[in-house]
């Protein structure tokens, strides 16, 4: 929508983050007011459009200059979390859990205590079911019932998203969305081996000269990614044509490949000769896709970016940032 975002007064929690930080670049274009809150504990400042008003804030510790920060907003897009690669997640479990709802929980009593109007929250695709009984072809919105997260990041979200929904009943100014982002990947994203997702991860390993690459399973389960930009076009579509209450949208994208194909395909992007090995080792969640039906009937938005050419992209800003290191 044309001049939608301008002059908006806009707060991006985890804002030097992967999603925050092309966000915040994206808004800066349309000319609204960013502001980004971010500890740095993995978010890179550099990446920032430099009309982003930047503060050093950790959530999880309440004080007067976050009060300061969050008023007066019209949007709040809370993205900042603890996250990582799988095996982080499962090695972490309690951290993960327990700073994630803390974080939360202090964002979200902020905002209603200031009153803020519009709310965004990066949810995740991990709040579905992973008991093969319950898996789905492809899980629609409703599909988090019954309640069957395979790890805490995902019991974490959904319980978050609960208390939003509450928020709602009660707070007749809070309006929220949910976006449940699926397999987002692109240009300045993590790549360390022990926390970053698959894509980069690996991209990472392959510039750094790894001549065999070993999948940390069988490579058999499978999964479905969506380019960032595509991310970022379907979270601001939201707000500009949604206007219920509350809300839950899947932000994905509509292909679905194993790991191993995947792992294939960022090795030919590498046009290097490398030793694919796949261990007989079975992944903790087989299988993750989840439908944007409702993203493509209701904002008429649609992935526009296929996979290999998104890992290209992904691939050659690695490529990049490794060399300039």
């Amino acid at each position: 929508m044309k001049n939608y975002w301008k002059n908006k007064n806009i707060l991006i929690t985890g804002g030097a983050g992967f999603i925050g930080t092309h966000l915040a670049n994206n808004l800066i274009k349309e000319n609204a007011i960013v502001t980004v809150v971010d500890n740095l504990e993995r978010g890179i400042r550099k990446y920032l459009d430099k009309k982003v008003k930047f503060e050093k804030l950790d959530l999880r510790n309440l004080n007067s200059r976050l009060n300061d920060v969050f008023e007066n907003k019209d949007f709040v897009f809370h993205l900042a979390s603890k996250v990582g690669s799988m095996q982080y997640y499962l090695n972490n479990s309690y951290d993960v859990f327990h700073e994630n709802l803390l974080i939360d929980n202090n964002v979200i009593d902020l905002c209603l205590k200031l009153k803020i109007n519009n709310f965004f929250y990066a949810s995740s695709a991990h709040v579905y079911p992973s008991e093969k009984k319950l898996i789905k072809k492809s899980f629609i919105e409703t599909d988090d019932y019954p309640f069957r997260p395979s790890i805490s990041y995902g019991f974490a979200k959904m319980i978050t998203e609960n208390k939003l929904l509450y928020a709602t009943k009660k707070f007749k100014f809070f309006n929220v969305i949910s976006g449940r982002y699926t397999g987002i990947y692109g240009p300045y994203q993590d790549y360390n081996e022990k926390t970053a997702s698959f894509i980069p991860a690996i991209c990472g390993k392959i510039i750094n000269g790894q001549k065999k690459l070993k999948l940390l399973t069988s490579g058999k389960e499978k999964r479905s990614y969506c380019f960032i930009d595509d991310a970022i076009d379907c979270t601001k579509l939201i707000f500009e044509k949604k206007r219920q209450k509350f809300d839950v949208f899947n932000i994905s994208s509509n292909s679905l490949h194993t790991i191993k194909k995947i792992a294939k395909i960022i090795i030919k992007c590498s046009e290097k000769e490398i030793n694919l090995i796949t261990p007989k080792i079975k992944a903790n969640i087989d299988y993750q896709f989840c439908s944007s039906a409702k993203a493509q009937k209701k904002l008429k938005w649609k992935p526009k970016t296929h996979l290999e050419k998104g890992i290209m992209f992904t691939y050659k800003d690695l490529l990049k940032r490794i060399k300039n290191k």
